[in-house]
């Protein structure tokens, strides 16, 4: 008896699945920022456990919601991200930016993108990392402050 493969999905669109290359970050005015090797955007929901007297059952409730932006850029020189955190310093004005992620689709009709708005720093980022061997890249930690706008879908057909 022969097995039927249940998932024939998978087999049948896997030249559809996108890599790193179909997929770039953009600045507010839609300039690539060629020297980001990775981008991640997350979204946390921030739920509160609770437990009712006289139930052994705990539940959630929904308190709200937060979005990261992190990202490695590749250190070719200054730019203007690093130049706005260190005048941070000297004027105590956060800098804030919007970016744009954006995926491609396999035939390039169609493209999945987002606008992180009032974006600012957050957490941890590197001034300096320096590893023998290796190239030299900067970790950013970002806050998004404001709404995403999903402005594509990616799709197959397109």
């Amino acid at each position: 008896m022969a097995t039927k493969i249940l998932n024939q999905a998978a087999s049948k669109n896997s030249r559809h699945v996108r890599s790193g290359k179909d997929g770039g970050l953009f600045n507010r005015k839609g300039k690539l920022l060629a020297t980001m090797e990775t981008f991640q955007a997350q979204f946390s929901i921030n739920n509160q456990k609770y437990q009712p007297l006289g139930s052994n059952q705990q539940f959630e409730v929904n308190l709200g919601y937060g979005v990261t932006l992190t990202f490695t850029e590749i250190v070719v020189e200054d730019n203007q991200f690093i130049n706005e955190l260190m005048e941070y310093q000297n004027t105590g004005v956060i800098p804030e930016w919007t970016f744009q992620g954006v995926i491609k689709s396999l035939t390039g009709k169609s493209e999945e993108r987002m606008v992180y708005r009032r974006v600012i720093p957050s957490g941890n980022i590197d001034i300096q990392n320096v590893t023998t061997g290796d190239a030299i890249k900067r970790n950013w930690s970002l806050f998004v402050n404001g709404k995403i706008q999903q402005q594509g879908k990616l799709s197959m057909e397109g």
